[in-house]
């Protein structure tokens, strides 16, 4: 049978607690927005590795910027975050399996899927998984083609995690269980891509849609599948734009309880 870890965006750390007793039970591993980073740290066996980073680098100006952004630059700089973190904090190992990295091309909206190693690790599509439109202002090139973050044509891979023959999934959420993504509120800034892009745009409209569609199959996977999930609790005081040293530690230490509590009952 095919085991498949599946991480969302997520800024606690259940892969720590995995790590530390061992637990890599899975054939392979699929990653959107900063999970896919995180993932990175879990599949080169580095305990406590994204803990530092978003500690030390994510809360730091060079990353977040809104005097940068007023300019015209970038509010979030993924492109700094990834180039300094791989840097920095370099990997120690091989990745032990196959990791999968979900973009969205800007011109079609659809969600694409690029494997990665660390033997060819495909810099671009992890940067262009986590490049929030706008925020972060270029459009990585990935295979020739611009991308965007993947969390906006498919925030919960599940469903591509089954296609490629996982019948025991895991899921790491960025949101409580009970959480259902509402419509979005149209802002002003976002109305800019509707010409532009007019494909990304709706993709950006109907992401409260294909959220809520892989929350239904997690609730009601096929018959042949089984899903587990770990989900921060509701008091999870951690956003993408956190950079509260004391709200990413509260945030760790639950991401931490979680990940026990999933051994316990794996």
């Amino acid at each position: 049978m095919n085991y498949c870890l599946n991480v969302v965006f997520y800024t606690i750390e259940p892969r720590t607690p995995l790590m530390a007793h061992n637990y890599y039970d899975f054939n392979f591993f699929v990653g959107v927005s900063a999970g896919s980073t995180n993932l990175v740290g879990y599949l080169s066996k580095q305990v406590g590795r994204s803990e530092k980073i978003i500690k030390k680098y994510a809360t730091s100006s060079e990353f977040i910027n809104l005097k940068r952004y007023i300019k015209g630059g970038h509010l979030c700089d993924v492109g700094w975050l990834w180039r300094s973190s791989y840097d920095n904090e370099p990997l120690h190992r091989p990745f032990f399996m196959p990791l999968w990295v979900v973009t969205t091309n800007i011109t079609t909206g659809e969600p694409c899927y690029y494997q990665t190693s660390s033997d060819n690790i495909n810099h671009s599509a992890i940067m262009a998984s986590c490049a929030i439109p706008l925020v972060y202002r270029y459009y990585p090139m990935v295979d020739g083609i611009p991308m965007t973050d993947g969390g906006i044509a498919d925030a919960i891979p599940v469903k591509f995690a089954y296609q490629q023959g996982a019948r025991d999934i895991t899921v790491i959420l960025s949101q409580p269980l009970g959480y259902r993504k509402k419509k979005p509120y149209i802002l002003k800034w976002m109305k800019s891509l509707e010409k532009e892009y007019p494909q990304l745009y709706t993709a950006m409209l109907k992401r409260h849609e294909m959220y809520n569609q892989a929350l239904d199959f997690i609730q009601a996977p096929p018959k042949d599948c089984k899903i587990n999930v770990i989900a921060p609790p509701p008091s999870f005081p951690v956003s993408r734009f956190t950079r509260s040293k004391g709200k990413l530690e509260l945030g760790y230490r639950q991401g931490l309880e979680k990940g026990i509590l999933f051994l316990e009952n794996v």
